[in-house]
């Protein structure tokens, strides 16, 4: 799907335009879950019938929105008519230095969104734990927490076109990077003194400020695949959108995967005891075994500190992308002609 951004337009002002909408389409339907379900959770329906409805509900949702994307596009870039064999994709991989560069910075920061894949650990030990949800109701805490984050990251999609026309991709990156490792462990310094009293309103200030580095990232990456499609094209005469993206499909499994594999490590680390399953209350809902003062250190250490970890590595990379500035207009403009004079070529051949 989002290599359709590569062939819908070559102009990338409008590329970048239309990622941030798209990605902001995408913030806003993840969301939606996070705010339905517990509704229907709680609803007459139960918790077993809540979660089918909101299946369903979704499922129809996320097919009918989709096939927008085949009823209503048009690809504007002209393909290559040989499909290249997998030696031949990956040789074009190997050949792609700002491709490389992308999958290596991807790789580096994994632990970037940790906090957003973990709001069930802040939300049930940070906060329910000790009681500091205040004012508001246990079971929608977690929904908070998430909406949060969500909500930090819109703005920064929406504004991403807007800094994109003052700043490169590169210094977007590198900028929205400082600001992460700032944001996480401003959040950490706050509360690690009192982790026993995490103030859930100043909780939703960082989150928010938390998730504004994450809406660049979730954008930004797009943007850079689609300047590597373009990149290999000057570079070998051929277009490998279908290559390129793969890779973006790729990482998002690996990177969760080395985010999954950093949070067992600080949990064991920590000590966390993990929740009996036979233990259950009245209405059947699982007891969470109670953490010591140093495990919820050790968790906000997790949702925090190797985020912040993250975002400090990503930026590494991201350093030796010389795919910006006058050599990238140069090669945008070197295509530009190569497109046209494809065009008057195949106009004269008509004829």
């Amino acid at each position: 799907f989002w290599g359709l951004s590569a062939v819908i337009t070559p102009n990338e002002q409008e590329r970048t335009s239309f990622l941030s909408t798209a990605r902001l389409g995408s913030t806003f339907g993840g969301i939606l879950p996070s705010l339905l379900i517990p509704v229907l959770r709680n609803s007459t329906l139960g918790l077993k019938n809540g979660y089918l409805v909101g299946a369903v509900i979704f499922a129809l949702l996320g097919a009918a929105l989709s096939s927008l994307a085949f009823f209503n596009t048009k690809e504007r870039v002209e393909q290559s008519e040989k499909t290249p064999s997998l030696k031949e994709s990956i040789q074009m991989a190997e050949k792609n230095k700002l491709l490389l560069i992308v999958i290596m910075a991807a790789v580096l920061g994994s632990t970037m969104v940790i906090a957003n894949i973990s709001a069930d650990y802040i939300s049930n030990y940070l906060i329910l734990q000790n009681g500091n949800n205040g004012f508001i109701p246990k079971g929608t805490v977690l929904t908070t927490l998430t909406v949060a984050i969500g909500v930090g990251m819109v703005p920064a999609m929406a504004v991403f076109p807007l800094l994109r026309k003052k700043f490169s991709l590169k210094q977007i990156y590198i900028g929205s990077s400082l600001f992460g490792v700032v944001a996480h462990m401003a959040c950490y310094l706050i509360f690690v003194g009192n982790v026993e009293h995490v103030n859930l309103y100043l909780l939703w200030v960082c989150l928010f400020f938390m998730g504004f580095p994450l809406g660049i990232y979730n954008v930004i990456t797009y943007a850079l695949i689609a300047d590597s499609v373009d990149y290999i094209e000057w570079k070998t005469g051929k277009r490998s959108e279908g290559v390129c993206f793969a890779f973006q499909t790729f990482l998002s499994k690996v990177t969760a995967g080395i985010a999954g594999v950093a949070t067992g490590i600080v949990l064991d680390r920590g000590g966390y005891i993990e929740p009996d399953p036979t233990q259950l209350d009245a209405m059947g809902k699982q007891i969470l075994a109670t953490q010591s003062p140093d495990t919820l250190k050790w968790l906000l250490f997790m949702v925090t500190v190797l985020p912040a970890i993250g975002f400090a590595l990503t930026m590494i990379p991201m350093f030796f992308n010389d795919y910006t500035g006058k050599r990238k207009e140069k090669i945008q403009q070197e295509l530009n002609e190569r497109h046209e004079q494809h065009e008057t070529e195949k106009a004269e051949a008509g004829q």
